[in-house]
């Protein structure tokens, strides 16, 4: 998560791979068997919660999941740390020289 921040930190996104169904806890009929690739693209620190969220943007377009409890903005998911933790497989970058 330290490097995941640092790298955000110069504005520049991250590619994650990671179990969706963990971190949108759907019903069964609607899950996803598959692990699933986002871009993370920001940060925030949550006012309500006092977490840090990371901000996913993902491949489904401006479409929120409709039973999901994570934050959805024109769908882009804001995931607390906690979970996005517990739910990564790997994660990637690039670094501009």
């Amino acid at each position: 998560m330290a490097q995941l921040d640092e790298i955000l930190s110069k504005d520049e996104p991250v590619s994650i791979g990671y179990d969706i169904d963990q971190i949108l806890k759907l019903p069964e009929d609607e899950s996803s068997p598959y692990p699933h690739a986002s871009t993370v693209i920001g940060r925030r620190q949550n006012p309500n919660t006092n977490q840090c969220e990371y901000l996913i943007k993902n491949s489904w377009g401006n479409e929120c999941p409709k039973k999901s409890k994570i934050e959805c903005i024109n769908g882009n998911l804001w995931v607390p740390e906690g979970l996005l933790k517990k739910s990564l497989s790997e994660v990637s970058f690039m670094i501009k020289k």
